[in-house]
């Protein structure tokens, strides 16, 4: 089943890149607005199933206690 987050991305380095971070993924990854409110970090859309994207938080976003938050399972 496909799933969908959305998530700012702290990302110091060119917008562009990261397309490439994305590139050779099963995620579908669109940036929303490239200048967001929480520090100024993009605002960014991933798409794909959700144990791609599960995996995909948990190597590089946060920790587990976290990740229902971020896959939009908490408020």
């Amino acid at each position: 089943m496909t799933h969908t987050i959305q998530l700012d991305l702290v990302y110091e380095n060119d917008i562009n890149e990261l397309y490439e971070l994305f590139a050779d993924t099963d995620i579908e990854f669109k940036i929303l607005v490239e200048v967001g409110p929480g520090g100024g970090w993009p605002i960014c859309e991933l798409t794909s199933d959700e144990d791609t994207l599960r995996k995909w938080l948990l190597e590089n976003y946060c920790e587990l206690e976290d990740l229902d938050f971020y896959m939009g399972y908490e408020n």
